[in-house]
């Protein structure tokens, strides 16, 4: 009967630690998304501050 508690426990945790490792690679693919969007927005309002003009002198 001890062995067939310890492989449950065993059993368990092993359940567990897949779900944590799920859990950890969702959130950081959040972060990461939300990462790129706040980059691309400070991309954005850095080229609409930017203005050129080109003249031809003759």
């Amino acid at each position: 009967m001890d062995s067939d508690r310890l492989s449950a426990f065993a059993d368990v945790f092993s359940a567990v630690g897949g779900v944590d490792a799920f859990w950890s690679t969702f959130c950081s693919c959040g972060e990461s998304a939300a990462g790129a969007d706040r980059a691309e927005g400070e991309r954005r309002g850095q080229a609409e501050r930017i203005s050129a003009w080109v003249e031809l002198d003759r």
